[in-house]
């Protein structure tokens, strides 16, 4: 399984049984309603994709960064203005993210979203991440 993967990423929130291992802190779902969307057509801003997985009651979105450079408050700030933006198209849903990263982790940023109910997860790397 690769977690940086949103396909597998996607697919394991399915089928969490499938998975052998999960990472640490990763939480179990009961959903599937799962789907891997590009940003721009979740209505939020920037580029690449996220995975939304919605519940009776909440909504959680997940996006990953495979890289070697630390993963700091800014880029925390930048995931939680998905956060905003969810929140605004969907005001009846709790949203919360995930960002799965192979970046080592600021304790900053960690804090910054843990406050705003989002998870920040360390998992293994490709071999040939880009430097950011």
């Amino acid at each position: 399984m690769d977690w940086l993967n949103l396909t597998d990423v996607a697919g394991w929130i399915r089928s969490p049984g499938k998975a052998t291992e999960s990472p640490d802190g990763f939480p179990m779902f009961q959903t599937t309603n799962v789907k891997t969307v590009k940003k721009k057509e979740a209505g939020v801003s920037g580029q690449g994709s996220l995975v939304l997985a919605e519940n009776v009651d909440t909504i959680w979105y997940v996006e990953t960064k495979d890289r070697k450079t630390k993963f700091a408050q800014q880029d925390g700030e930048r995931f939680l203005h998905i956060q905003d933006e969810l929140q605004t198209q969907y005001p009846e849903l709790y949203v919360r993210g995930i960002m799965l990263t192979s970046a080592p982790l600021s304790q900053q940023a960690r804090d910054m979203l843990e406050e705003n109910d989002c998870l920040l997860i360390q998992v293994p790397g490709s071999e040939k991440a880009p430097a950011e």
